[in-house]
């Protein structure tokens, strides 16, 4: 078993060095209950990764920055393993968890839970029943011999580059909190509180660039919901409130963007707050590097030879690619043509170019020119990637 952890966090390191190239593409992995299920977040096609949770639901995934690691909850195990199938190997774990994280270079994994143990007690006295709080947080880094330690927690984790957020309450001064655990590897590591609250703080993610802290905050009764609000990593003031009645955040790649789930459904909320965008049914959701599911371009450079343009696609994901493919220059549409791939698989399509559109071409002056490709799946929504048609 430490081999395969090993692997898995060595492969995640190579991809984070390899993901530069695929920078503009992202995916977000959630649960589908009982299954773990992956997501375009543009186009809204999405595809099922696993086919093992009738056995052992999957809860609480979290994905590596390149998208190349899963982690998520089976039971009372933590499990991880590389993405695009069942995940089996067990890494850490124990009872009531209600988080799980992985680092985003993919060296370690953090859960959270909350239960309360009786144990007897009071020998002095013929013994009495105590009631324990057990609620925590572990840390487990990765590697040939991984290695666990324990923090105070119990009301989520997540990861602020490579430091541990843990959330936790504490009776003594009835307040809630999110600390930051840094280095989590060390010893004698402490957890400074940073953002705190008389209200319940769950599900902290840390922003991509370390500035940004995005937490589902508890409403006070009797509406007893959460809502997703963005706080300052470095003083914890907040910022702003990014989404009523949801939880579950989780940063895009780029920073701009926070999923969340709500109403049974994942959502995409701009950072800078407006409006959300509903996406796909499911619940947790996880962002990451990495094509989702769906006909991607093979190249941004197009050819037109003999009056016809080519395009080369590739279908991702484990179902067939269909859907129409349209070249746009501006607001005048150069051509126009279905597409079909097979999964896992690459297509040339032809687009022969509308009378308008040879006339736009032509009036070019130079050899090459940038124009819209507009992806639009059968049953999703439009994917517009920019490119360049050489004649």
């Amino acid at each position: 078993m430490n081999r395969s952890i090993l692997a898995i966090a060595a492969a995640s390191l190579c991809a984070l060095l390899l993901a530069a190239s695929e920078a503009a593409a992202s995916k977000i992995v959630f649960t589908c209950a009982p299954e773990l299920c992956v997501v375009d977040p543009d186009t809204g096609v999405s595809a099922t990764l696993t086919d093992d949770g009738a056995a052992s639901p999957y809860r609480h995934p979290a994905v590596t920055g390149a998208g190349t690691t899963v982690a998520a909850a089976r039971g009372n195990d933590v499990v991880v393993g590389s993405y695009g199938g069942n995940v089996t190997t067990r890494v850490a774990g124990t009872r009531d968890m209600n988080d799980v994280a992985i680092a985003p270079d993919g060296s370690a994994v953090a859960e959270s839970h909350s239960y309360v143990e009786t144990r007897y007690g009071c020998p002095l006295t013929g013994g009495c029943l105590q009631l324990v709080d057990m609620s925590g947080a572990e840390y487990t880094a990765l590697g040939a011999a991984p290695a666990t330690r324990r923090y105070t927690g119990g009301g989520g984790v997540g990861f602020l580059g490579r430091a541990l957020l843990s959330s936790r309450y504490t009776a003594g001064d009835d307040m809630h909190s999110v600390c930051i655990i840094d280095p989590p590897a060390g010893d004698g590591a402490g957890c400074t509180p940073r953002i705190m609250g008389p209200n319940s703080l769950s599900s902290p993610d840390g922003s991509p660039d370390g500035r940004l802290v995005a937490v589902a905050v508890g409403d006070p009764a009797p509406a007893a919901a959460t809502s997703v609000r963005l706080f300052d990593a470095a003083t914890g003031a907040e910022v702003r409130t990014l989404a009523q009645n949801a939880g579950g955040p989780s940063f895009s790649p780029d920073g701009k963007h926070v999923a969340f789930h709500a109403d049974g459904w994942i959502h995409v909320v701009p950072v800078s707050g407006g409006a959300a965008r509903k996406v796909t049914p499911g619940v947790s959701p996880a962002w990451a590097e990495g094509f989702g599911p769906g006909a991607r371009l093979r190249s941004t450079t197009l050819r037109q030879r003999k009056g016809r343009i080519s395009v080369g696609l590739r279908c991702e994901g484990g179902a067939t690619c269909a859907g129409t493919l349209r070249l746009r220059k501006g607001r005048t549409t150069l051509g126009t043509r279905s597409y079909r791939v097979a999964r896992g698989g690459s297509k040339t399509i032809i687009v022969r170019p509308t009378s308008r559109g040879r006339r736009t071409i032509a009036r070019s002056r130079s050899r090459s020119l940038r124009v819209t490709v507009e992806v639009r799946p059968t049953g999703g929504r439009t994917a517009q990637l920019r490119a360049t048609l050489r004649r």
